[in-house]
């Protein structure tokens, strides 16, 4: 009976659920046993996995996460398998084990991750937090195309996008994620830090409007007087009028220029 391995896998999963774990690994066994090569056996490797991680014995546990992993034709149930690898390998510490499997899993089914969306926007803060910028960014890229801007997950990703990009160093992709989320949210939850973490971009872009660029840079200075940003706007605004052979300019910066020393 072909819904026989489906009532055992059922019965056996609410056994684990009760705390039944023998009568539980029982049941697993048996349909690994009984009936090889299906769906309802690679399932069952999983959720056998589980059971075991959770009572202890990690090492059996990721053996048979493994085992299903790379015996099952079925990408759903690979992916399953895979994620739970790369779940028990960062709670082990083991980030780049970690970030390998989620890799995998994403190149070769990402809409496996991006169908819960909530799961997939923790997935991606968790990997940034780990400084794995490249797929974190990745997910939260092809996260966003699935949500409208009334959606509640819109606006904190599209502000950890921008925070990303730039703790990654593509300034470049920064200054535009920033500028977008300013352009839609300019009184938004995170407006104020990403208003000020877009004067820091202004130190790492190259503005092709030399002009336009020391004009914000005499905002800042003004605006972040006596602080370090305001230094930094200052030798980057040297740097300019040097650039531009406006040496004058620069002789009129003296008292500041001897104050940075200070």
């Amino acid at each position: 009976n072909e819904n026989l391995p489906k009532v055992l896998l059922l019965i056996a999963k609410n056994y684990t659920k009760l705390g039944f774990m023998s009568d539980a690994s029982y049941f697993y066994q048996r349909i690994i046993t009984e009936y090889p090569n299906t769906k309802e056996a690679y399932l069952a490797m999983i959720y056998w996995g589980d059971q075991l991680y959770i009572t202890g014995e990690s090492k059996k546990a990721l053996e048979l996460y493994k085992k299903a992993l790379y015996s099952t034709k079925d990408i759903n149930i690979a992916s399953l398998a895979a994620m739970r690898l790369a779940q028990r390998y960062m709670d082990k510490g083991d980030i780049k084990t970690a970030f390998e499997y989620y890799k995998k899993v994403y190149q070769a089914n990402k809409e496996f991750i991006l169908k819960d969306k909530r799961k997939a926007y923790e997935l991606a803060k968790t990997l940034a937090s780990h400084q794995l910028y490249s797929l974190a960014i990745q997910i939260g890229e092809d996260l966003l195309k699935k949500l409208k801007k009334l959606d509640d997950l819109y606006e904190p990703l599209m502000y950890h996008l921008a925070l990303w990009e730039y703790d990654s160093g593509n300034y470049e992709k920064a200054s535009y994620r920033i500028n977008r989320y300013l352009n839609e949210f300019p009184y938004g939850d995170y407006s104020d830090q990403l208003y000020s973490l877009r004067d820091k971009v202004l130190f790492e872009v190259n503005d092709k409007n030399i002009t336009q660029q020391l004009e914000k840079i005499d905002e800042i200075i003004k605006k972040y007087k006596g602080q370090d940003i305001a230094n930094r706007a200052l030798v980057k605004k040297i740097k300019l009028l040097e650039k531009l052979k406006k040496y004058e300019e620069i002789l009129k910066l003296k008292k500041e220029i001897m104050n940075l020393n200070n």
